[in-house]
């Protein structure tokens, strides 16, 4: 998706907004091996890994809505669990961990301490996205080591909203252990800024430019101009 922006026009045609950047995968052999646009479950989306972890996740939220925590053993078979990603639960309440496939050692622990390298709170930046009408699968983008590794590297993870049979609310997730430049990743971005731009919302400009916020990742960021 490198170079390829989208614009929308707005505020009586006086602002030009797009996305631009290098969206791009470190090996051409491994995009080669996430890409796949022959199916036709989320066809919003070109890469086989992506598509694979969306399913996951919606499956694994279906079965903590019927079994509740019990659900938690089904996340360690291969179909939530694998190269490309791993299933995490999360409280809403206090942030606190119930399940992490990539990383037991975090169970208990609360996700609002957490920030990646610019500063984003991971936790925080679920909450809003699965707020944001824009981004129907709850996408976040951050910079975070995979199990075992000490280098970060971008990381994309859908997640879910659910409520457990006893009433707990929490949210469950998947991320991507590679970095994969889907332009509905863009979409979301571009459509998102619209949004807050039009809202009138006090700062809105800063949001934009902030490193922490959701319009700046992976090498990318949302562009505003006026229309001369």
């Amino acid at each position: 998706m490198g170079g390829k922006s989208t614009g929308k026009m707005f505020k009586g045609d006086t602002l030009l907004l797009g996305f631009v950047g290098v969206l791009t995968l470190a090996g051409g052999v491994r995009l080669a091996t996430l890409w796949d646009s022959s199916e036709q479950s989320y066809p919003e989306y070109n890469y086989r890994a992506t598509r694979r972890v969306i399913h996951a996740v919606e499956r694994a939220s279906q079965l903590l809505e019927e079994k509740g925590v019990e659900a938690f053993e089904a996340f360690e078979g291969s179909d939530f669990k694998n190269d490309d990603f791993y299933i995490y639960v999360y409280r809403y309440e206090d942030s606190g961990c119930l399940y992490h496939g990539g990383n037991p050692d975090l169970v208990g622990q609360a996700g609002a301490r957490f920030h990646d390298l610019q500063g984003r709170s991971v936790h925080e930046s679920v909450l809003e996205q699965l707020q944001n009408p824009n981004n129907p699968h709850g996408w976040v983008h951050y910079n975070w080591n995979r199990p075992g590794e000490i280098l970060a590297e971008w990381k994309s993870s859908c997640n879910r909203d659910v409520t457990l049979p006893d009433g707990t609310r929490l949210y469950v997730g998947g991320g991507l252990n590679w970095p994969v430049p889907e332009v509905e990743f863009a979409r979301i971005a571009v459509e998102s800024a619209a949004d807050l731009l039009e809202s009138g919302a006090p700062g809105a400009l800063d949001s934009l430019r902030s490193s922490s916020g959701p319009f700046n990742f992976m090498e990318s960021e949302v562009f505003v101009l006026e229309e001369d």
